[in-house]
Parts: structure tokens; C-alpha cells; sequence
């Protein structure tokens, strides 16, 4: 039983990792970026062929890093919300065809990513240095925070949506540090997770897990501890529950994603309403202190 636990606790940390590397873009920037299995995905590849002694395709993928991460903190700029946002899912599924068809990859069954350090499955290590990764990244968020780069990428969030404001902000700048971060975070995630499931396949780049994963970004915010507690309580409640009440993991999964959807909607109608009517109380107000004078 303690092994299953362990084995819960890290996918359960590598995914609240991810979470919290995807904040750093969303949350804290202000870009509609839903892409960060990208990184993780690439990060798992790149420690499959390491692994594997296979060197040709581990440059190639290291440049494809790259150029993922200039692609997107350049796009950000350029392209509407909505279109930003559908670029960053479509990059996903080029990838994972990619992926499935290339034979150094092996194609859609994989390739093995077994480690003769650490052999996968072995829970106490990687539940050790999941641990440490996402204390690490948490650790990053609250420094952030409370530093001079995040009130810089404060300012950033706001001069994004002001053209006037543009020039005076290098916004280009801080993006392109917040998706290296960020990328970062990823990379190391999925070298875990790697050497952890012991094999990589094209489902890495599952849109559906990058709709999974943004979900809980939505809600946690950029607060350390939101997201520590929130991501982990996502992430474990199917599997611990369904150990504890006996109940299918998989059937809990869709109740904790219905439940979410609904508190993300309820979140955004607070916001999107709430704030018309801060409005108009403003105008009213306006418009009674110029009745007076």
C-alpha cells in the first residue's frame, strides 16, 4: 500500500510541476499559452535518447526546444488571444505526429527510457526528487513574487494589453525569461517522468492532458500556496479516493474535472460580471458627482 501511494505522490507532483511552470506564462504573464506537455513531452524524448545513446536526434530535438520557445514568446505579440491560444494546441498535435512517425522515436509505440542509475518504478527516489523539483518551483514563485522581476512582469502583464505602453516596458525581454522558466520547469519534469515510466511515446503530447492541465492553472492562480494545494488535491483525489471508497479512479476523474469546469465558468462570470458592474457603479457615480456640482 505504501508503494501505491508513492507511486500517486510523484505523478501527482510532476503534474502539479507542470501546473506551476505553466503559471508562470498564464497566470503571471497574462498569455493564453496551454502548450506546456510541449516542453515536458520534448524534456521525456530528450532523456529517452540520452538514455538510448542515440545523438543525431537529441540535437535536433534540443534545437526544436529552442525554437518552440522563441516561436512562442515572439507569437504572443503578434497573433489575437483566441488564435494564440489554438496555435499553442496545434503545436501539440504536430508534435505528437511528429513523433509517431519518426523511427529514432519508435514511432507510435515508443522507445524505452530506462535508466541503469534509477530503475523505473522504484517510487522512494523519484518520489524524493519530484518532491524537491516541485518545493524548488514553488520555492521560484514565491521569490518571484516578492522581487523585482515580478513586479517587472506586473508591469509587463499590463503593458501587453496597452499599445502606448509598449515602448516604455521590455516586454519582449521578461516574456521570452517567463517561457524559458517555464520550459525549464517542463524539461526537468519530463526527464523525471521519463526515467520514472521507464518508456516515452507520442501520448506525451496529448492535447487532452494539456486541457487537463490547464484547468487547475486557471484556478490556482500565481500564490505558491494555491497551487501547491490545489494542484496535488487535483491531481491525487481520483486515485487516493478511489482507494479509499473503493470507487472506479478513472469514473472519479470525470466528476473532478466536471466540478472544476463548472468552478472555472463561475469564476469567469464573477470576473467578466462583476466587473461591468463595478463599472456602471462607477458611471452612476460619475455622472451623480456631476449632476451635484
Amino acid at each position: 500500500m505504501k508503494q501505491v501511494f508513492l507511486d500517486i505522490a510523484v505523478t501527482a507532483m510532476l503534474d502539479s510541476c507542470l501546473v506551476a511552470a505553466q503559471a508562470f506564462v498564464l497566470n503571471r504573464l497574462g498569455v493564453p499559452f496551454a502548450a506546456i506537455t510541449a516542453f515536458s513531452g520534448i524534456g521525456a524524448y530528450l532523456a529517452a535518447l540520452v538514455l538510448n545513446g542515440i545523438w543525431p536526434p537529441f540535437f535536433v530535438a534540443i534545437l526544436l526546444l529552442l525554437v518552440v520557445v522563441a516561436c512562442f514568446a515572439y507569437l504572443e505579440r503578434l497573433l489575437p488571444q483566441d488564435q494564440y491560444l489554438l496555435l499553442s494546441l496545434a503545436v501539440l498535435g504536430v508534435l505528437r505526429a511528429g513523433a509517431g512517425t519518426s523511427s529514432y522515436l519508435g514511432g507510435q509505440t515508443g522507445i524505452s527510457s530506462t535508466s541503469s542509475l534509477l530503475s523505473p518504478q522504484n517510487t522512494l527516489p523519484f518520489a524524493i526528487a519530484a518532491g524537491l523539483l516541485f518545493a524548488a518551483v514553488l520555492l521560484a514563485h514565491a521569490l518571484i513574487g516578492r522581487s523585482q522581476f515580478g513586479l517587472a512582469v506586473s508591469v509587463t502583464r499590463i503593458a501587453r494589453a496597452d499599445i502606448t505602453a509598449r515602448p516604455l516596458v521590455p516586454t519582449r525581454k521578461i516574456t521570452i525569461t517567463c517561457f524559458v522558466i517555464a520550459a525549464a520547469i517542463a524539461v526537468v519534469a519530463g526527464v523525471l517522468r521519463a526515467m520514472y515510466s521507464g518508456r516515452v511515446d507520442p501520448d506525451q503530447f496529448r492535447i487532452q492532458t494539456a486541457v487537463i492541465l490547464l484547468m487547475p492553472t486557471l484556478v490556482a492562480g500565481s500564490s505558491p500556496m494555491r497551487i501547491g494545494i490545489f494542484s496535488l488535491a487535483f491531481f491525487m483525489f481520483p486515485e487516493v479516493f478511489g482507494i479509499v471508497i473503493g470507487y472506479d479512479a478513472a469514473s472519479l476523474a470525470y466528476i473532478r474535472e466536471m466540478a472544476l469546469s463548472a468552478l472555472v465558468v463561475a469564476i469567469v462570470s464573477r470576473k467578466l460580471f462583476g466587473g461591468a458592474g463595478k463599472r456602471k457603479r462607477e458611471t452612476l457615480s460619475d455622472k451623480t458627482r456631476g449632476a451635484v456640482r
